[in-house]
């Protein structure tokens, strides 16, 4: 019925035909719509107080758990992280247990500014994925802010020295090298050790050679 007026016209006209409905249903339908023409509107602040007066009234379950998080969203693009961070705690929108619910927590309060809820969930979250080593980071400096947790923060960086780098490995060489003086290889030198690096993005691997320049300095790139 709307879709033929811009987001200006409906703002225009869906306050009175809210404050004449009678309830219901098609109340509903028009505040919805309310606060779609406020988003295309570009007024997303707006679009989550709307939103955030009708929440409640939908159906239990499925939809008011749609609605919380798009209202999430809505409070993140109108810059009110706290408000989206509280919204994702009263409404429960958590997953237990499950690593996305846990990381999209630790984003909502990392923006928020919430540093002891944020180390509470990225702890919770290392626990099951040890590996990541920006993260473990991000974690060791939670730790030592504030009062200074020294054994915590201990004990996470001996887990960040720990993590191995996946695109280095060293190890024996081939059994030779043609060195264009005949058709025999000749050994490397014993002990000789190498250096692999995988197939990666041009600009991955031209950083990890120049680290590698740097710390080799005898080695013909």
């Amino acid at each position: 019925m709307l879709g033929w007026l811009t987001p200006d016209e409906q703002l225009s006209l869906l306050p009175t035909l809210i404050s004449s409905a009678e309830g219901g249903q098609d109340r509903l339908w028009l505040v919805m719509s309310l606060g779609h023409a406020q988003v295309a509107a570009g007024n997303p602040a707006g679009a989550a107080e709307t939103l955030a007066g009708i929440v409640d009234q939908l159906p239990a379950g499925g939809e008011q758990d749609k609605a919380a998080r798009e209202l999430v969203r809505l409070y993140l693009a109108s810059g009110q992280p706290v408000r989206a961070l509280d919204t994702f705690q009263a409404r429960n929108l958590m997953s237990p247990g499950a690593a996305g619910g846990l990381q999209e927590a630790i984003q909502l309060a990392r923006l928020a500014g919430k540093d002891g809820l944020e180390r509470q969930w990225l702890e919770s979250l290392m626990r099951q994925y040890t590996a990541d080593i920006t993260e473990l980071r991000r974690l060791r400096a939670l730790q030592l802010g504030g009062q200074g947790d020294l054994a915590q923060a201990a004990m996470t960086a001996e887990r960040v020295a720990g993590c191995r780098r996946p695109w280095l490995r060293i190890e024996s060489g081939p059994p030779g090298y043609w060195s264009g003086e005949g058709s025999r290889r000749k050994p490397w030198p014993a002990g000789s050790r190498f250096i692999f690096l995988p197939v990666t993005p041009p600009r991955q691997c031209s950083a990890q050679q120049r680290l590698l320049r740097n710390c080799f300095v005898g080695l013909n790139w």
